[in-house]
């Protein structure tokens, strides 16, 4: 197989693997987020679970077992008598057990029950013995059915592909348990009994009054029978033997009537022909020389031979003699001779073919009426024979009816003497030694199990809950830009990234650390905005955010940095007019800046500041104006980024926060790329997509977006440890 064809059709399976392979990653990471709210809801099920066994009564179940049969076995003499109380077939044994299970539940064995043990005056049973108020005891015990406590502990068991049965009863008191299975066992073979010995005695006596009726209609079936078949002589000669001869008779005369039909046709047209031939040759004595039935007349073939001979010797007499001689004249009066031998034999045969066509037609006649009387008589026969099985049947029915009734009748007065039951007891149930509830290791594993899907759930639930931007996917996939890097926490242990912090050391990190491993973090961002359009080059870059306090002060800062430690000369120009903090982090003055700038107050080489970082420079905001909107969309702002562009490789601007006013939407018109600052666990989704909306309404174009403040020892990123950061540094600085 072609190489290239193999890699091009493994590309789809790869790239699916890959995608299962980043999507499992994914819900492990957010399990690993998650685990204390795993955790905490599992403890809490597995608590609530001992709980429940601590307050959860005891339970014990006593079991007893019964075989119900469909037939009943009883010794009589020397003889075993089958009383069959169901049905032989498969749905009527079913439908037959069903009923059964729903008798041995049924209220009216159970009330036996109640009755018998007492079970109405039972406090401990009936569960009010532990309220002391009489009357408040009173009140529960009105609402307490005795029968309706014993249904609920009881339970029937049939076993499969048996006839056992098992009755099982929950009770808080094993030995009552047990009483009660057995109880119950009791009243039902009691009930049974009394059920079957009354139907089988009102069964008996109505048999009994049925007997009488069929045994009339038997004998008056056989009597009838009797005279039908004296009256039709079929004492000797059965009716079946009668047509047997009927047929037999009829087929014979229909043969011969087939054969004469036959016949007939067959002279018909010898006949017919022979008429056609005389009226087409009338002239010629020997018309009927050619007919099929004359040539096959042996006499006239002889003496057609014969004729064929003297006519020969004629021939050859006429050749030899005159017209007058004795010898011719002798030879043509042997030929007139037997001509008319043949004439006339001829006419005799054609004569004979009609006098035997009118025979056949009288023979004909004769066996078409002897079969229409024959078949009128096996007609009758038919009817007499249809007569006599009906009352054969009628007989039949009532003989096999008087068999029946006579047989339930002697079944009936057999189950009546021996008191057949079809229930008897197998096991008798013992008080059982353990409780069936609460089961502690099923109660536990529940709780457990329950807890483990209820903190799934919760921990997905509070993924869903969670609004903020904490990934890559996230980024790329809500605010629909490139993602350029991630940047890790640069505060100091036990100090948090935000604007408000004016911490040169914190600012000034990555400066000092170059082989920590968020200067590795900043120059990836470095290089992926480098990269981003090759052919175009990012010389005027704006970093903005959502809000305040999201770090694009020090994204700004750090990033200055990286491209100046790269070798490019880098202006870095505090545009925040509302908030300015870059002169803080970097420790120069803000007397002069763009401020003073833009209204002449100062010149250029006063208000820009060199910092510690070879090739990077300052720009400070200077004295916050009252309109910063309007001094940034003037020509003089552009006319001062020009001439910046002259002197710096790369421009950075710190803009303020899209939401605090329209201060970044007017400088992005401005520069050459946007890059957008979301910080970690803190910018929400829909405000920083619609923020990023407002910058694309006034086409900015837009780099990508920096994650910021991302904490690598949160589970989120524990998996990674950001290890191709922090190759260059160690876990101090990384801190």
């Amino acid at each position: 197989m072609n190489p290239g064809a193999e890699q091009k059709w493994s590309a789809p399976a790869q790239e699916a693997g890959a995608e299962l392979e980043i999507d499992l990653r994914e819900h492990l990471k957010i399990l690993r987020k998650r685990a204390w709210l795993i955790g905490g809801v599992t403890l809490a099920a597995l608590l609530a679970g001992a709980g429940f066994l601590l307050v959860s009564p005891k339970v014990y179940r006593a079991q007893s077992s019964i075989i119900i049969e469909s037939s009943s076995s009883r010794l009589l003499g020397d003889k075993t008598e089958q009383v069959d109380f169901a049905g032989t077939d498969y749905w009527s044994n079913k439908d037959f057990l069903e009923t059964q299970y729903k008798v041995l539940a049924s209220r009216e064995v159970l009330q036996r029950v109640v009755d018998k043990k007492g079970l109405d005056r039972d406090l401990d049973f009936l569960g009010v013995a532990n309220i002391e108020d009489p009357d408040k005891r009173a009140q529960a015990l009105e609402k307490i059915v005795p029968v309706e406590v014993l249904s609920d502990a009881l339970r029937i068991e049939p076993v499969k592909n048996s006839q056992l049965t098992q009755i099982t009863v929950d009770d808080r008191d094993p030995a009552r348990a047990a009483e009660l299975a057995n109880a119950v066992v009791e009243a039902y073979v009691e009930s049974n009994l009394d059920r079957r010995m009354e139907g089988t005695r009102a069964a008996s006596a109505w048999l009994a009054d049925q007997m009488a009726d069929l045994k009339s209609k038997l004998e008056a079936s056989e009597l009838k029978l009797y005279d039908f078949r004296k009256e039709n002589d079929i004492l000797s000669t059965s009716l079946e033997d009668r047509q047997s001869i009927l047929s037999k008779r009829l087929n014979t005369l229909s043969e011969s009537l087939t054969q004469v039909m036959s016949r007939r046709a067959e002279l018909e047209s010898a006949i017919a022909e022979a008429d056609r031939a005389k009226k087409e040759s009338p002239s010629d004595p020997l018309w009927a020389r050619k007919l099929r039935m004359v040539a096959a007349n042996q006499m006239l073939s002889n003496l057609r031979n014969e004729y064929a001979k003297l006519e020969g010797e004629a021939t050859a007499i006429e050749e030899r003699y005159l017209e007058k001689h004795p010898a011719r004249l002798a030879s043509q009066e042997k030929l007139s001779k037997l001509q008319a031998r043949i004439v006339d034999e001829m006419g005799t045969t054609v004569a004979s073919l009609r006098s035997e066509h009118r025979e056949l037609l009288g023979t004909q006649a004769s066996l078409e009426q002897l079969i229409e009387g024959l078949k009128a008589e096996a007609f009758e026969v038919n009817k007499r024979e249809i007569d006599q099985r009906k009352l054969e049947r009628d007989q039949s029915n009532n003989e096999r009816l008087y068999n029946l009734v006579l047989s339930r009748l002697k079944d009936a007065d057999l189950a009546v003497m021996m008191k057949a039951n079809n229930v008897r007891l197998l096991d008798a149930a013992v008080a059982p030694l353990k409780p069936v509830k609460p089961r502690p290791a099923l109660v536990l594993a529940l709780s457990l199990l329950l807890g483990l899907f209820g903190g799934v759930g919760a921990a997905y639930l509070a993924e869903m809950l969670d609004n903020t931007l904490k990934s890559e996917d996230e980024i790329e996939q809500v605010l629909q830009v490139p993602f350029l890097g991630m940047l890790p926490t640069l505060a100091p242990a036990g100090a948090k990234a935000d604007d408000r912090t004016d911490d040169p050391a914190r600012d000034m990190f990555v400066a000092r650390n170059p082989k920590s491993a968020q200067a590795e973090a900043i120059r990836s961002v470095r290089t992926n905005v480098l990269f981003m359009s090759p052919d175009r080059e990012q010389r005027r870059i704006m970093v903005t955010s959502t809000s305040p306090q999201e770090g694009k002060s020090s994204v700004a800062l750090n990033l200055s940095v990286a491209m100046a430690q790269n070798g490019a000369k880098v202006l870095l120009i505090d545009t925040d007019m509302r908030r300015p903090r870059l002169h803080r982090a970097v420790g120069v003055s803000n007397e002069r800046g763009l401020s003073t700038l833009l209204v002449g107050e100062a010149r250029l080489e006063d208000a820009l500041k060199s910092t510690e970082v070879a090739g990077l420079s300052l720009l400070p905001c200077g004295p916050v104006p009252p309109n910063p909107a309007e001094m940034l969309h003037t020509a003089r702002f552009k006319e001062l980024l020009e001439e910046l562009g002259t002197r710096f490789d790369r421009i950075i601007l710190d803009s303020p926060p899209l939401i605090a006013a329209a201060d970044a939407a007017v400088l992005s018109s401005q520069v050459d790329g946007v890059i957008f600052v979301a910080r970690y666990k803190k910018t929400t989704k829909d405000l920083a997509a619609r923020m990023l909306r407002s910058l694309r309404d006034v086409n900015a174009p837009l780099l990508g977006a920096v994650l910021n403040d991302v904490d690598l020892g949160s589970q989120e990123y524990g998996y990674y440890s950001y290890k191709r950061y922090g190759y260059y540094g160690d876990s101090s600085s990384a801190a």
